[in-house]
């Protein structure tokens, strides 16, 4: 169950990430394009590799592909109207995490799966609203130099950031446990 909700969460921060791309492209340069595939293919295969890892503790090959495929996917997807430049770097983040994902799931013993869990979605977590909150200020810095004021937007996500670490940090570690005593061993 947790799992499942951290992976939706996961897409909607990055479905998020994408759409405000594609909607602001020309107020993004190409430097914050880059920036924002190389994050979002870094946080996908990162996540993505960790999770599978978890999951499929005895397929790590078949982990490792989807993973790496996945992140890099969206890390170019999200490259594409910004520049070539952008594209490569998304691609080549996603790739990279992907495989680091992976390993690091396959590293670490069951006991510490959870610890593991906890560690990745709360950093992967804090980086993608730190994104979103960069893009929002390039989007609007015209208008935050000229009002001298924090946007909606802003307030939005520290809400939604502190919602996220008050149900990760309640009786989700419970629903974690029961999960992992039902995963497959080696």
């Amino acid at each position: 169950m947790y799992l499942i909700l951290a992976e939706i969460i996961f897409a909607l921060l990055h479905l998020f990430v994408i759409v405000m791309t594609y909607m602001n492209r020309k107020k993004i340069p190409c430097m914050v394009g880059m920036m924002i595939s190389m994050t979002l293919g870094m946080t996908s295969g990162l996540g993505i590799g960790t999770m599978l890892g978890i999951l499929l503790p005895n397929h790590l090959f078949e982990s490792t592909i989807i993973s790496m495929l996945v992140g890099s996917i969206i890390g170019a997807i999200c490259g594409v109207p910004i520049s070539i430049m952008a594209v490569l770097d998304g691609l080549l983040a996603g790739l990279m995490s992907g495989m680091m994902g992976t390993m690091l799931a396959s590293m670490i013993h069951v006991e510490q799966f959870l610890i593991l869990i906890k560690i990745v979605i709360t950093i992967l977590s804090g980086v993608l609203f730190i994104l979103i909150l960069m893009l929002e200020e390039e989007i609007h810095s015209q208008e935050i130099r000229r009002k001298g004021k924090p946007t909606t937007i802003l307030f939005f996500f520290v809400i939604l950031l502190m919602l996220w670490f008050f149900i990760f940090h309640s009786e989700l570690p419970l629903l974690i446990h029961n999960e992992i005593d039902n995963l497959p061993l080696h």
